[in-house]
């Protein structure tokens, strides 16, 4: 039946779901239905990463529908970005945003979380959350990566394994 289709699935895909932006340690959250941002979501057995943050593209889906950025940023200047999230797993969600502005690889550098802990409430279906955030001036120009995390953990941190939800990646250009 329908049911076993999907665990064989599962077994061949995994059930996690990992960022993929190569210039990134790993991150991870077990995929859920219930909980995700955009539309789609698609499952790895191991993060599959590269320069354009499409990695896993190769292996499912291109399941990167969640986030909505313009393509360049400016250095001081304001962005409006919209994170489109699900949750009906009868609980809150977090969602957090981080941008490598300084090209480093490590999301933890001051002023590079641009949204912590917001609260996606249980009913949300596909919500756009509005993220306005300021580039810092001074801000590195060339591709940045950007990682968003929407979890059922409140602080996820922008590495490792945490929770049910998705892991999104991406890289914008700052000039």
């Amino acid at each position: 039946g329908i049911g076993e289709v999907e665990d064989h699935l599962a077994n061949i895909l995994g059930t996690k779901d990992f960022g993929d932006y190569s210039s990134f340690s790993s991150a991870s959250s077990t995929a859920n239905a219930n909980l995700h941002l955009g539309e789609m979501v698609d499952t790895e057995e191991v993060a599959t990463t590269n320069t354009s943050a499409t990695g896993d593209d190769s292996l499912g889906m291109d399941d990167e529908d969640g986030v909505t950025i313009p393509a360049t940023i400016i250095s001081g200047g304001s962005v409006d970005a919209t994170i489109n999230v699900t949750n009906t797993t009868g609980a809150d969600a977090y969602l957090n945003v981080w941008i490598d502005f300084n090209h480093n690889g490590i999301l933890t550098d001051s002023g590079e979380q641009i949204a912590t802990g917001v609260v996606v409430a249980d009913g949300a279906s596909n919500l756009g959350i509005a993220l306005p955030f300021t580039v810092p001036v001074g801000t590195t120009p060339g591709v940045a990566g950007m990682r968003v995390r929407l979890t059922s953990t409140s602080n996820p941190g922008p590495i490792g394994d945490s929770g049910i939800g998705e892991v999104e990646d991406g890289v914008v250009t700052i000039t």
